[in-house]
């Protein structure tokens, strides 16, 4: 019988337990199994993105959450061809939280009022300094971007006290009352072109034609006051009268005096105690001692210009082209009309007349060598659209 013999050695891999053998198959399993497990992760991102791709986008954003743009309309368009394309001016009415300036409190002014104020403005202001005479059909090339911002109501404080001007400067204009215009009132025309006046002054010496601040300021330096609190300093609660040249007639007893003159000028203090009495008002009901009481007495020719420089600069501007030489005569003679026959008081109405006096050359110098034309000839043509606007 022949013999077998057995290698002992060839039986270790089959074991599970033996030597070296069980280390190599157990190697051989685990790469056998990472290649199915890579492979059934490919297989399922792949499936993952496809269907990813199929799926719809959703057009709302996660982020943006602001309401859909207004709808363009027949108002919209009438600003684009008449404001915004030919001036670079833009306009803003409908509500905007973040556009109001801080500390104010205010709401957006009904879509009807719209149209008038800036028909108003643009007859007024924009065609105005476009005149040939004046700066021209090119004049408004270059000071763009411009932007307006109506509002509903008065420019209330925080404290409920009426803001005479936006105190935003710059390139924005911020007209307020808007719900309360009327094309056909001649004072509510006014007093919306006083304040339009105003801040486009501001924006002519601030940015696009800078004047010699220090040399202006120099003037009336030490008469500036630094409040926009109108009872401080006599303001007068009517708007008009607010920004008109004209005595305002002030009752001392809300509760015994009913009556009272309408709006007119005073040339003197005797025509104001003449004209209450023929009309049978009371003494006691009024006072006519209106050179202490009025920003003409200090040098200045309205209220909002005793604010700062600035203002003063805008004022000196912003009433020529709303008043007449005859009622800016009557400031100036209400400035170096002493109040009593003292050396002091003399000395202080000649100073405060100068000043209106230096003030009216600054801004006509002023004028002539940085805008490029008169500011007597923008007053006429101003006065003379006023008019016509008005008489229309």
């Amino acid at each position: 019988m022949n013999s077998v013999t057995i290698n002992k050695t060839s039986f270790r891999g089959l074991s599970p337990f033996g030597g070296t053998g069980a280390i190599h198959s157990r190697q051989a399993i685990n790469k056998t199994y990472m290649k199915s497990l890579l492979k059934i992760t490919l297989i399922t991102v792949l499936i993952l993105t496809v269907s990813c791709q199929r799926e719809k986008l959703s057009t709302q954003s996660v982020v943006d959450t602001e309401p859909a743009q207004q709808a363009y309309t027949d108002l919209d368009k009438w600003i684009e061809t008449n404001i915004t394309l030919p001036y670079g001016i833009a306009v803003e009415y409908r509500w905007d939280k973040n556009t109001a300036p801080k500390g104010t409190y205010t709401y957006p002014p009904e879509v009807s009022k719209v149209k008038p104020v800036l028909e108003a403005i643009k007859y007024l202001w924009l065609e105005l300094y476009s005149e040939p005479s004046l700066g021209g059909a090119n004049f408004w090339k270059g000071k763009a971007p411009l932007k307006i911002y109506l509002y509903g109501g008065k420019n209330i404080d925080g404290n409920g006290q009426e803001l005479i001007n936006s105190s935003a400067v710059g390139r924005e204009f911020h007209l307020y009352n808007i719900n309360n215009f009327d094309p056909r009132d001649k004072n509510k025309v006014y007093v919306l072109m006083r304040i339009v006046h105003h801040q486009f002054a501001r924006l002519l010496g601030d940015e696009l034609y800078p004047y010699d601040r220090q040399a202006f300021l120099n003037i009336s330096q030490k008469d500036y006051r630094a409040s926009s609190n109108k009872q401080l300093y006599g303001f007068p609660n009517d708007d008009t009268a607010l920004y008109a040249l004209q005595y305002y007639p002030k009752k001392r007893d809300l509760n015994n005096c009913n009556r009272a003159l309408p709006f007119q000028y005073f040339a003197s203090l005797t025509q104001c105690q003449n004209a209450h009495t023929q009309a049978g008002i009371d003494e006691e009901c009024y006072y006519c001692n209106f050179t202490q009481s009025t920003p003409n007495h200090y040098g200045f020719i309205t209220f909002q210009a005793m604010l700062s420089a600035e203002n003063d600069f805008a004022e000196m501007i912003s009433v020529p082209l709303t008043n007449l030489n005859t009622q800016i005569e009557i400031a100036k003679n209400i400035a170096k009309t002493p109040v009593d026959s003292t050396d002091e008081e003399v000395q202080r109405a000649a100073l405060s007349y100068n000043n209106l006096l230096k003030k009216e050359a600054f801004i006509a110098d002023y004028f002539n060598k940085k805008v490029g034309f008169s500011l007597k000839r923008l007053q006429l043509l101003s006065l003379q659209r006023l008019n016509r606007f008005n008489n229309r």
